[in-house]
């Protein structure tokens, strides 16, 4: 079976040329969060981050949050 990219395929016959950008302030916000999310994942390498986003529950990122609180508090 051939690969198809569905994102692609979904809008592919859309005409985007008279495409602003947006002003909503809820979207404006979203893209800012989505920045700084991928800005702090960015800080960390591949296997911590793969390493923290297995360990999602709440007694970890508690832990988490006291080890990297712990850390900085003594640099």
């Amino acid at each position: 079976m051939q690969d198809i990219d569905l994102e692609y395929e979904r809008y592919k016959d859309f005409d985007f040329t008279g495409a602003t950008r947006t002003n909503n302030p809820k979207i404006l916000e979203m893209r800012a969060r989505k920045k700084a999310y991928d800005r702090f994942m960015d800080f960390f390498d591949k296997e911590v981050q793969d390493i923290v986003l297995s360990h999602d529950t709440p007694q970890d990122r508690t832990r988490l949050n006291a080890v990297i609180k712990a850390m900085y508090a003594t640099a």
